[in-house]
């Protein structure tokens, strides 16, 4: 997968691959004529690799009408299905073996998503590090997440919530959790207040602003009392 803004997955998906291949093969054809103004990606694009060592690519465009783009000019619906089968067979995959061990990483916090983010949701959230990053007007101030805390984001049971609710407001500047799971891929979560946190459950338009409560009212609490760093200004600054 490639995009500016995604980050694909650093693991190669090697097994179960034919079950991928079978959910592209079912999707239906899309018309020819398609009303569709939400387009404009990101797409996501998914090799497949065969025996020989031919290769062939899908595209599905993320953030229009689900369609996925196969042999250069032919359109299915529902590209969203094979995302989903791609993500589920790759953590399915994770799960039976082992991460890479871990090099050394000083996580930094960013203006949110000005960069990569993982094209993998990262609900259930699986952080094995992290910052809480706090902005403000002339740039973000910061602090590791301990493993203690970081264990209680991992475990807290996360309910869905409206998206508005009142009393809960986000910081004018936004505040975040940016880390990486064991696996390198890049985590951004923007807290919104009142113990909710919004982060993507799937793919498409529909699971933009999907927004999550933390039942463990440890999380927000233990990411308030951490210790604030200096502040970092924005670069153009």
């Amino acid at each position: 997968m490639s995009e500016p803004g995604i980050q694909a997955p650093l693991d190669e998906l090697v097994t179960d691959v034919d079950r991928v291949v079978d959910v592209v093969n079912a999707l239906p054809d899309q018309p020819d004529q398609v009303d569709c103004p939400f387009d404009g990606g990101p797409d996501l694009v998914f090799w497949f690799r065969y025996a020989d060592g031919d290769a062939r690519a899908v595209s599905y465009g993320s953030k229009g009408c689900h369609s996925l783009v196969v042999g250069g000019d032919r359109n299915r619906e529902r590209g969203q299905d094979v995302a989903t089968a791609f993500a589920e067979a790759l953590r399915a995959q994770r799960a039976a073996s082992s991460p890479p061990a871990a090099s050394p990483r000083s996580e930094t916090c960013d203006l949110a998503y000005s960069e990569p983010v993982s094209a993998l949701p990262p609900v259930p959230i699986e952080l094995a590090s992290a910052r809480w990053c706090v902005g403000a007007k002339k740039g973000i101030r910061s602090a590791a997440i301990p493993e203690s805390l970081l264990r209680r984001i991992n475990d807290s049971p996360l309910t869905p919530v409206p998206v508005i609710r009142d009393g809960c407001v986000p910081s004018a500047y936004g505040s975040t959790i940016q880390g990486r799971t064991a696996w390198g891929d890049r985590v951004v979560m923007l807290m919104v207040g009142c113990d909710r946190v919004q982060a993507r459950s799937g793919f498409g338009r529909e699971h933009n602003d999907d927004v999550y409560r933390f039942e463990d009212a440890g999380v927000q609490a233990g990411l308030e009392d951490l210790r604030l760093e200096p502040l970092e200004r924005y670069a153009d600054d």
